[in-house]
């Protein structure tokens, strides 16, 4: 991409409803033409669990009580999946990024793509990953990274049309970096 234009947000400590916003404006960045691409960070500052659009997981009284007494804030997305827990001891990334203009949109290479930067990353670690699902995990996938079996990052991707029909890909991934997994897991319970 000649003359690009990217940028890179980061944060720190910050509340999930908050980075729905700072995500709304990034899109709206690259609908205007703003930005072409945008690598967003960020950590969760409380625990709250995301739940996905839909029947299957509803955030009823009980839930939500159930869940406040045990230290979660419940929110609800516009989009599938499964429901996504968000600690301070996960740090989130996303990359915001126009589709090749002429090349069929994969929902596969996609994934494909992101995987293979993310497993470059943690090569130059030392740490040997692979993408595959994980029995028993949270919002499980396909495309998960792993190490020795145990899920380590989680990965999603959003589609959206603009400028001319152009695809934008919202590819993020869910990186377990610290924390209390054992509260994560018992969310599974409730």
């Amino acid at each position: 991409m000649a003359n690009s234009k990217v940028k890179i947000f980061r944060y720190a400590d910050t509340q999930y409803p908050k980075m729905w916003e700072k995500e709304a404006q990034i899109i709206e960045d690259i609908r205007a033409s703003h930005l072409d691409q945008a690598l967003q960070i960020y950590r969760c500052s409380e625990n709250t669990l995301v739940l996905p659009s839909g029947r299957k997981w509803q955030a009823t009284q009980d839930v939500v009580k159930a869940l406040s007494d045990d230290g979660w804030s419940v929110l609800s997305r516009r989009s599938g999946g499964a429901p996504v827990p968000q600690t301070a001891g996960m740090l989130n990334v996303s990359h915001f990024y126009l589709w090749p203009e002429y090349s069929a949109y994969s929902v596969k290479q996609a994934y494909e793509c992101l995987c293979h930067a993310l497993t470059l990353f943690f090569e130059s670690l030392g740490i040997n990953v692979q993408p595959h699902a994980t029995a028993h995990s949270f919002c499980d996938g396909d495309y998960n990274l792993n190490v020795d079996g145990q899920k380590i990052v989680g990965t999603a991707q959003r589609v959206l049309t603009v400028r001319k029909n152009r695809r934008l890909v919202l590819a993020q991934a869910c990186i377990l970096m610290s924390g209390d997994m054992q509260n994560v897991v018992r969310l599974r319970s409730i």
